[in-house]
């Protein structure tokens, strides 16, 4: 992808999405990777593509690099993506290519202003199958809520101060949270 983008043509390129993240009610920013040091963007429209997640290999057909943004592709409305089979020896080879971003991430943590969204945390089996609920349902319309469990997505944009100052660490035998400073190990809650 890096060599294509200084030729302002349209290409196709072979991708593993390494991070999804939900913009908006209709589009997805996609992370994905050639196997390459550089990670890509690229924004899809989830009516359009609703079945990519991250961890698959991916077949961009007719894509761009925009260049007014720093790896950033752009996708044209003729613009296809298909998911490889992951046994495929394509996908195999893409894929090994793509190690484990956890310490990318960690440095972009440490930046001011991360450039993309980073997951620090997932929602426990037990709660994996719940609908996702929105804040404003939850909230304004109680009468269309059942139950008491809801599962909600949120973004933290500022931690003023520690961060441990505003987390809790979870004990999982005890089932109780205890205060995160000076704690080692353990799992983060808020």
């Amino acid at each position: 992808m890096s060599a294509a983008k200084d030729d302002h043509k349209d290409f196709d390129a072979v991708a593993k999405v390494l991070s999804s993240h939900e913009m908006d009610p209709y589009t997805w920013e996609l992370r994905v990777s050639d196997g390459t040091s550089q990670p890509w963007y690229v924004l899809a429209l989830k009516l359009k593509f609703p079945n990519v997640r991250a961890g698959q290999v991916i077949y961009i057909r007719s894509a761009t690099a925009d260049a007014t943004s720093k790896n950033v592709l752009a996708l044209a409305p003729h613009s296809n993506i298909l998911s490889l089979p992951a046994t495929s020896k394509l996908a195999k080879a893409v894929a090994g290519k793509c190690g484990d971003t956890w310490a990318a991430d960690q440095k972009e943590l440490a930046k001011d202003v991360p450039q993309h969204a980073i997951v620090v945390s997932e929602v426990d089996k037990k709660h994996a199958g719940v609908a996702t609920t929105s804040l404003h349902d939850l909230f304004h319309n109680e009468s269309s809520l059942s139950g008491n469990t809801h599962r909600v997505t949120l973004n933290v944009v500022k931690v003023e101060g520690d961060a441990k100052d505003a987390c809790k660490i979870w004990d999982k035998k005890s089932k109780k949270a205890a205060s995160a400073k000076g704690a080692k190990g353990g799992d983060l809650c808020w």
